[in-house]
This record gives structure tokens, sequence and C-alpha cells, in this order.
């Protein structure tokens, strides 16, 4: 059975370990966290899991596009935090 009331949260962060220690944190704060490590895989993500609640994105990504690009595809398929 799935708790209606858990946020869920997309984590965009290209470090893994940094990916590891946030994605942690945040789910012990009582959270369903989604990591993605490049903007291909966050919008990927984003377009799957239609009930994200907040977007954490890192703007330096590594990738052609950077964090602020993918936000801004990400705010074309829907509107969130």
């Amino acid at each position: 059975m799935r708790d209606e009331n858990v946020k869920k949260i997309l984590l965009v962060e290209d470090e893994v370990i940094t990916s590891m220690t946030l994605k942690s944190d945040l789910e012990n704060c009582g959270y369903k966290v989604f990591t993605a490590h490049t903007v291909a895989n966050a919008i990927e993500t984003f377009r799957r899991e239609n009930d994200i609640d907040l977007v954490l994105m890192d703007i330096a990504l590594g990738d052609n596009l950077d964090g602020t690009d993918a936000a801004l595809i990400m705010l074309g398929i829907r509107e969130i935090p």
C-alpha cells in the first residue's frame, strides 16, 4: 500500500557520492527520492514519475545541457517547484 502523504523528490546531481548522501538524508526525513545523474535521465524520470512534488537540481551537470536547461524542459512538460 502506498502512502499518499509521502512527498516525492527528483534529485538531479552528477556527483554520485553527493547524490547518495543527499538521497539518504532526504529519505531519513521521510521523502521518496528518485535520483538522476544526467539531464537525459532526469527528464526521462520526470516524464515517467508524473507525481513528483519537487525537483532539486544541480546547475552544473557536466552534460551538454545544464540544470537550468533541464529545468526549462521540465517546466514545459508540467509546472513544478
